[in-house]
């Protein structure tokens, strides 16, 4: 049955307020040869239907508002016109699914949502449906084999079955205290943070830094990495649209409200059970590392929101969403990796790990 082959992360709720954010957002809609054909072949009417560009390896793109970032079908009361007009299943397969986020083993699809959504962030709406999970993801589901019994490598020597990772997630306890529960997670350690650790802080703000759309400025980017490794790098933020002196940012005293360390730690939560902390990394350990430095770029991003004064709970939601839906998605660590051969070593490391999980606590907040 597919019931047995899916699993919801029961800590995240949704639902759709049409706020239009998901429509607003930088990103690409893609659609493939067959949907655009269908959404072309839709009953438009004197309707205006999408403009098309090409996308990446073949697909199509509905391209932006002159001016803006958002996607042109957005229209002025917040509606998509496609959903609007013609129902969901008319949109392209991407927007259908957003919030939703699955991760797939041989066993199960594991579904949560994106922190990227302001009902998700805000913890508003119903939990997440078990039906339209399946519909949205029904070819990983229907691959799915719950009797298959898979592993999962936790670390380079240490596998864990399903249950054993389910176990050892609610084992975890991360309580209310946000750098409590990115120590518990790092493995507690003391030292200061290490240089391999700013390094791969500096990769993880990459599409932060520049525009990453050409090879050429990726490989400008690299040149710049050292100065954001030693935290000195003055900056234009793509992500935030105003000028970024990491060194002032780390300054900052870094308090947060207790609103604000709840949050971040059902979205770390959400990315263990919805098990994203394997997705493009050898084992779960050099997820977990990645992990915590998306943390640290959503207490970098809160920081620097709050430039002479006090953090509050509206700049930790805004940075959140950044992070989720920009450099969490993107995956710029993972193609920098080819560039340097060093950088799947950092993900593996104990040391580093411990390091990434004190790389913004309230507690070293000044550079080493």
């Amino acid at each position: 049955m597919p019931g047995d082959r899916i699993r919801l992360d029961d800590g995240v709720r949704f639902s759709c307020t049409t706020c239009g954010g998901c429509c607003a957002n930088p990103w690409l809609v893609v659609a493939t040869p067959d949907e655009r054909a269908a959404i072309d072949a839709l009953a438009w009417g004197d309707r205006v239907g999408p403009r098309w560009e090409d996308g990446p390896r073949g697909s199509f793109v509905i391209p932006k508002k002159p001016g803006t970032t958002a996607c042109e079908m957005l229209d002025d009361d917040g509606l998509c016109r496609i959903h609007k007009h013609f129902g969901e299943p008319a949109k392209p397969l991407i927007c259908q699914r957003f919030p939703y986020a699955h991760v797939a083993s041989d066993e199960h699809v594991f579904v949560t949502a994106s922190f990227g959504c302001k009902s998700v962030r805000e913890d508003t709406g119903a939990a997440l449906d078990t039906a339209h999970a399946e519909h949205l993801f029904s070819k990983d589901v229907g691959e799915a084999d719950p009797d298959s019994g898979t592993v999962y490598p936790l670390t380079a020597d240490r596998d864990l079955t399903t249950a054993e990772f389910d176990a050892w997630i609610d084992d975890l306890a991360l309580g209310d205290d946000l750098f409590e529960a990115m120590e518990r997670l790092g493995g507690v350690a003391t030292g200061p943070v290490s240089g391999e650790a700013r390094y791969a802080f500096a990769l993880t703000l990459y599409g932060d830094l520049l525009d990453v759309s050409s090879a050429w400025e990726r490989l400008k980017g690299v040149f710049r990495l050292p100065r954001a490794m030693e935290l000195s790098l003055v900056y234009q933020s793509r992500l935030l649209d105003c000028e970024v002196d990491m060194a002032e940012v780390m300054e900052h005293p870094g308090e947060l409200p207790p609103e604000s360390h709840r949050l971040l730690i059902r979205w770390m939560r959400s990315k263990l059970v919805g098990r994203a902390v394997f997705k493009d990394v050898p084992y779960a350990m050099a997820g977990i590392t990645r992990l915590l430095l998306e943390v640290d770029a959503a207490l970098f991003f809160s920081r620097a929101l709050a430039r002479g004064r006090a953090i509050e709970h509206a700049d930790v939601l805004r940075a959140v969403r950044q992070t989720e839906l920009f450099i969490a998605g993107q995956r710029t660590t993972l193609a920098l990796s080819r560039l340097d051969p060093r950088l799947p070593g950092f993900w593996q490391s104990d040391a580093v790990r411990a390091d990434a999980a004190r790389l913004f606590t309230s507690r070293s907040a000044h550079p080493a």
